[in-house]
């Protein structure tokens, strides 16, 4: 027999980290006179005391049972329901405790779960039948068992980048028949103007992530995507993923991510300089960054699987411009037995490196390096030889 529901209750609630939430309350039991104001009261009380994420498990609940037990109430059990609502519809929204940033399906209202709007931009996906016959092309007619649409949230930052550095760069020129190291230092002032996408989610990692980030980038610099009006917001609101990283949060971020960059392009241009670099050591770096404001974007990508003589394989396209970003294809018979020869061939100039190391080195550590290094490769390719698939970017 089912419990009977002695009180129901919706209350909206700011949270101690500032959220506003609507949380229902049903309790189970008998019902009894003003337990329903009792319950609102309790819910309204504890709610606010608490954070966001605590609201999710069996501590709010169980406080709930207590306070009402204190108030002389008996009953079964209580179930809480918690859930945004939109400022501009008022519809019910769904939310991951991570969500901080969101756009409503009913009405294609976009902002924060503080309530504050927010302007979002996008570029416009390739149809499924595109992407399908993407897919066709690069697998010589493969057919999709599935394609998954989500729009990636991005934000996105244009940055000035002033680094003065040096830096100590090991590399080889030739003398006669051999290779003598030679040591340099260098330094130099540059600038750079930087266009940095920043996924805006806890977990950054995805299929073809890093690919993805490049395609964005590109795709900004060459068309930068519209703001979304409100229809177009209510289309896409289905397909994408709620940014988890606020404005402030990538800022913060951003900067660490900027010297990062600053420092390889550094490394890249000491480099450069040189013939046969073996090391660049920067031992000096001075970077000073100034970034935007960045905007939030919302760029759309096609994870997909597919079927192909017999097996099923997982595959990543930019909705914006359908370049490929990652994508598993079968080994074929011809390409095993390549790796194959190949891995027969590394072990067998290893052993004859082994071997004539042996007779001319009195200590063998070259016997041993040249050993570790060619029965290492040989395995590798050998394992790959017999792998269910390749990666093709």
């Amino acid at each position: 027999m089912e419990s009977e529901i002695a009180a129901q209750t919706t209350v909206s609630v700011s949270t101690r980290d500032s959220r506003i939430v609507y949380i229902s309350a049903t309790a189970y039991g008998t019902p009894q006179p003003n337990l329903t104001d009792t319950l609102t009261r309790i819910i309204s009380d504890i709610g606010s005391r608490l954070d966001y994420w605590q609201l999710y498990g069996d501590k709010f609940r169980l406080q709930v049972l207590n306070e009402l037990s204190k108030y002389g109430y008996k009953v079964e059990n209580v179930e809480v329901a918690v859930s945004y609502r939109c400022p501009n519809c008022g519809a019910a929204i769904e939310l991951n405790p991570e969500a901080i940033i969101y756009v409503c399906k009913y009405c294609g209202w976009s902002g924060d779960i503080f309530g504050k709007n927010l302007k979002i931009y996008a570029w416009p996906t390739l149809p499924r039948q595109s992407v399908e016959q993407l897919v066709k092309r690069f697998t010589g007619g493969a057919k999709i068992v599935e394609a998954d649409l989500k729009y990636v949230p991005y934000w996105i930052f244009k940055a000035s980048l002033t680094v003065n550095y040096a830096a100590k760069v090991v590399y080889k020129v030739k003398r006669g028949k051999k290779y003598v190291r030679r040591e340099a230092n260098v330094g130099e002032k540059f600038e750079k103007e930087i266009v940095y996408p920043l996924v805006a989610r806890l977990n950054a990692e995805f299929y073809g992530d890093l690919e993805m980030q490049g395609n964005v980038e590109y795709n900004f610099r060459k068309k930068p995507p519209k703001e979304v009006t409100s229809q177009e917001a209510r289309n896409i609101a289905p397909y994408v993923l709620s940014p988890e990283i606020s404005r402030d949060e990538a800022k913060e971020i951003i900067v660490d991510k900027l010297e990062d960059v600053g420092l390889n392009i550094a490394k890249d241009r000491a480099k450069s300089r040189f013939s046969n670099v073996e090391s660049v050591h920067v031992y000096y770096y001075e970077p000073e960054i100034k970034v935007s404001d960045p905007i939030l974007v919302m760029a759309p990508y096609w994870f997909i699987i597919y079927k192909s003589k017999g097996g099923i394989y997982s595959g990543a396209f930019s909705g914006i411009d359908g370049d490929l970003l990652k994508l598993e294809v079968p080994i074929t018979p011809a390409e095993r037995l390549v790796r194959l020869l190949g891995a027969w061939l590394v072990a067998a100039l290893t052993g004859l490196g082994v071997e004539f190391f042996l007779n001319t080195s009195s200590s063998g550590k070259e016997s041993i390096v040249i050993a570790v290094i060619g029965l290492g490769s040989a395995l590798a390719l050998t394992k790959s030889a017999f792998s269910e698939a390749k990666v093709r970017r």
